[in-house]
């Protein structure tokens, strides 16, 4: 019985979501290995949490996308991430994580049973004017 489902997302947050970086997502290069069913629908947010501009990040003009793979539990609930494109910045990287951990997801069922599945999603950190980014 399929227990796991991985979900390829492309979430909304706002202005910060970098879609554009998970058409290139390599479906082979998945973050977590237990997922073992590839679906091409979206994962449906019940609580998308909206991250926040890293304090010192932004005073050191710091830009940066990050992409987390989130494995979503038999709750809805995040139950791993993994970063799965760096911002470069630990401090970008963190946050989005941090982010990302908040979400929680719609619960999915196959044949009446809860399953886990993956999902990814984008968060981009820059200033209005990308030349003031270092």
């Amino acid at each position: 019985m399929i227990k796991n489902i991985l979900f390829l997302a492309i979430l909304s947050f706002t202005s910060i979501t970098h879609a554009e970086q998970l058409s290139s997502f390599n479906s082979k290069n998945v973050a977590f290995p237990e997922v073992l069913f590839v679906s091409n629908e979206k994962a449906i947010t019940v609580l998308a949490a909206k991250p926040s501009y890293p304090m010192k990040a932004a005073q050191d003009h710091i830009c940066g996308s990050v992409i987390v793979g989130v494995l979503i539990g038999l709750d809805g609930k995040v139950a791993d991430t993994k970063v799965i494109h760096s911002s470069n910045s630990e401090i970008l990287d963190g946050a989005a994580v941090f982010t990302a951990k908040k979400n929680i997801y719609k619960k999915l069922f196959i044949e009446q049973e809860g399953i886990k599945y993956q999902t990814e999603v984008a968060y981009n950190f820059s200033y209005p004017n990308p030349s003031e980014c270092k």
